[in-house]
């Protein structure tokens, strides 16, 4: 893992020096000079990386061409250039099988708006092959690849289907199974139902009819048949079959040996709860990157899903593996599983459809950031547990001066940063108090982006400002639900605990101008928006009061953007009123300093560059950027 620093706690504290320090103000202000550029960033600048070409949307980002950069990010660049309507519209090659599945899809969901019918296994059947055959998952990097078709909104649509079928069949129903066509020996019919009856409509009948062991179904009926249908059985000849028509069963079928031996276990014959755990998180993923590819089209597409709700779900499914400790407590955690429908949240932080590429821009990175999440909470538990182990009983690599000061917050309560910083922020505070003028209630402090270490009060009497007494220090993370399960999961009773709460929605969170100070170490370079993860910041925020950022300079750039939720970097650069803070990646690039001058959010932003805690200062490319950022009053 080539994590460097994780979580805003900032396991070691940066080391005091001489900074160099760039403040500017509303109007304008001189500033500092800046060291040299290191080699790769010098490359960035003169390819591209950090130009400002681009569209600026309204979020505050440029878009800007990321093909140096290769990899996804060149194939996110020929996407934005062409923005193919095949990726949605699905008229090659098999357009009947796109359309079948589409308009078959539609009317499931609108008769089973649960999304938990038979008829998900049944569909599923019919897609599982298609999904393989374009799509294939590279075996190192799970990174998707698809040839053969432009469809990337029909596979998504169809992995995502599969992926409820998976979880569904640790629930221990009977799955439907499905042929081609029709079976040459259906048995007898014990109903018929002509017109067009939706397939999950047609399969409810069969279930809610004693004598019903399988179904014919088409376009124009549903017929109820007596017999078991089996995936042995023989096939009408190709000249009697009706396009459309297949025959649907029940495996085990009602009432057989094989149903009784199936017994309480929940899972079919043949399968293990952990090897379903890990179809479904790969058919989950498998849908995320293929939705990834269609971003210009997916929601307003016909395939009845939304990149919000395969997000929302796959942040459930996170949680279900986490909590997923041996057999009995997969399968307790997929039992507990239940899709959610029709999310309509932003899937793009601050940004709108209307900022074209920006937004589809930040979309694809709330996808990757959300198909990481397992590896920064492993990070994590790897950390707190000296006993993490691979599957192979071999000793998990981590840092042990990491695991040291997490496991010394276990045992203490404190954080390193809290108490560096202690008199600086305490100073800061009384200086907000006194300059507003205003009685915005007591002292506090929020710390987000706390990872699982959330610090402890901070004594203000101690450090000379005898007034404001013990300063409570609220911490939120966007991980926090996943980190309490950690610590039930190692049995550790934290001494302090982070407030489930994303940075890009604390005023969700928090009521407006309710802290002195919004504080955030080595995390918000994790987001999926850092510009409105700063502009929630400051809403929480008093007039007069400090958001203070604490990050690693260009931390995202060493693992090319795709290690962990490293989706980005934040550099200092000098502009002509002074030293800038800028936010980055091959995608996207905002001069943040100007950004929140120019719309008013702050009256003042001061950039400092430090060495990193823990390197040599003689080391250029290892340099902390500390920005201060007032709100005005």
């Amino acid at each position: 893992r080539s994590f460097w620093i994780l979580g805003s706690c900032g396991l070691s504290p940066p080391r005091r020096a001489s900074p160099r320090l760039a403040s500017p103000r509303l109007g304008g202000m001189a500033a500092g000079a800046r060291g040299r550029a290191p080699l790769w960033r010098a490359v960035a600048l003169l390819l591209g990386g950090l130009t400002p070409a681009g569209v600026l949307g309204r979020s505050g980002y440029a878009y800007t061409d990321p093909r140096y950069f290769g990899g996804i990010f060149a194939e996110d660049a020929e996407l934005e250039a062409s923005q193919p309507a095949e990726a949605c519209a699905c008229r090659e090659p098999l357009d009947a099988l796109w359309d079948i599945f589409q308009v078959e899809l539609r009317a499931n969901l609108q008769s089973d708006p649960t999304f938990s019918g038979p008829w998900v296994h049944a569909m599923c059947g019919s897609a599982y092959a298609t999904i393989f055959r374009f799509a294939s998952t590279h075996p190192e990097t799970g990174d998707v690849s698809v040839q053969g078709t432009e469809c990337t909104a029909g596979l998504a649509a169809m992995a995502t289907v599969c992926a409820q079928s998976a979880v569904m069949r640790s629930k221990g129903k009977a799955s439907w199974h499905w042929h081609e066509a029709i079976v040459q020996d259906e048995g007898r019919s014990v109903a018929d139902y002509m017109g067009r009856v939706p397939l999950a409509d047609c399969m409810t009948l069969c279930q809610g009819h004693r004598r019903c062991r399988s179904i014919a179904h088409g376009q124009h009926g549903c017929h109820l048949k007596d017999r078991c249908a089996s995936p042995e059985d023989e096939l009408q000849p190709a000249e009697e079959r009706v396009v459309g028509y297949r025959t649907y069963f029940l495996n085990p079928c009602p009432g057989s040996e094989a149903e009784a031996r199936r017994g309480d276990e929940g899972v079919a014959a043949g399968e293990n709860v952990s090897t379903l755990l890990g179809e479904v998180g790969l058919l989950f993923d498998m849908a995320l990157q293929l939705a990834e590819k269609s971003t210009h089209c997916f929601d307003d597409s016909g395939w009845s899903f939304t990149i919000g709700e395969l997000l929302t779900n796959r942040v459930q499914l996170a949680e279900v593996m986490l909590g997923a400790s041996g057999a009995a407590g997969a399968k307790a955690e997929l039992d507990a599983f239940s899709w959610t429908r029709r999310v309509t949240q932003s899937v793009a932080g601050g940004a709108n459809p209307a900022d074209g590429p920006v937004y589809r821009a930040l979309a694809r990175a709330t996808m990757r950031w959300v198909r990481k999440l397992n590896s920064e909470v492993g990070f994590w538990h790897i950390l707190l547990n000296p006993s993490s182990k691979n599957d192979n009983g071999e000793k998990l690599e981590r840092s042990e001066e990491d695991a040291s000061s997490a496991h010394h917050w276990v045992a203490t309560g404190e954080v390193q940063w809290s108490w560096e910083e202690a008199p600086a922020m305490c100073g800061l505070v009384a200086d907000a108090r006194a300059r507003a003028g205003t009685n915005f209630g007591s002292p506090r402090i929020l710390n987000t982006g706390s990872g699982p270490l959330a610090p402890p009060p901070l004594d203000c009497g101690q450090h000379g400002s005898g007034d404001l007494g013990v300063v409570p220090i609220f911490a939120t993370d966007g991980l926090a639900r996943f980190y309490l399960k950690v610590f039930d999961e190692l049995s550790i009773r934290p001494p302090q605990v982070s407030v489930q709460c994303p940075v890009e929605e604390l005023r969700a969170c928090f009521p407006r101008n309710y802290f002195d100070i919004a504080h955030m170490r080595n995390a918000l370079d994790h987001t999926m928006d850092p510009l409105e993860g700063m502009r929630q910041m400051l809403e929480v925020t008093r007039p007069g009061g400090w958001v203070l950022l604490r990050h690693a300079r260009n931390e995202g750039s060493p693992g090319r953007f795709q290690v962990g939720l490293h989706q980005w970097s934040f550099d200092a650069l000098k502009q002509a009123d002074g030293l800038h803070f800028f936010v980055w990646n091959p995608v996207l690039r905002a001069d943040a300093t100007k950004w929140l001058l120019d719309h008013g959010y702050a009256s003042e932003v001061r950039t400092e560059l430090r060495p990193h805690p823990g390197r040599t200062e003689a080391d250029d490319e290892t340099e902390y950027i500390w920005v201060d950022i007032q709100k005005p009053l």
